[in-house]
């Protein structure tokens, strides 16, 4: 919920035309968004891995390291 709520903040200072002027900020063109959404969402698929092997394989190398 935060981290939406942090989202949504940026979000609106970003591209909210009253915001733009109090921060002097300018909208990010959309060929730059696709470097930290695919790692992000690289961070998140690898830690949902790794959180399977946890539940699946309780007893593995992963499952000590992950605790």
């Amino acid at each position: 919920m935060g981290m939406a709520a942090t989202a949504l903040i940026a979000v609106a200072n970003l591209y909210g035309p009253g915001l733009q002027g109090v921060f002097l900020t300018t909208p990010i063109p959309g060929k730059f968004w696709g470097i930290p959404i695919t790692f992000g969402l690289g961070i998140l698929i690898m830690d949902e891995l790794r959180k399977l092997i946890v539940r699946t394989y309780p007893k593995s190398i992963i499952a000590k390291m992950a605790w």
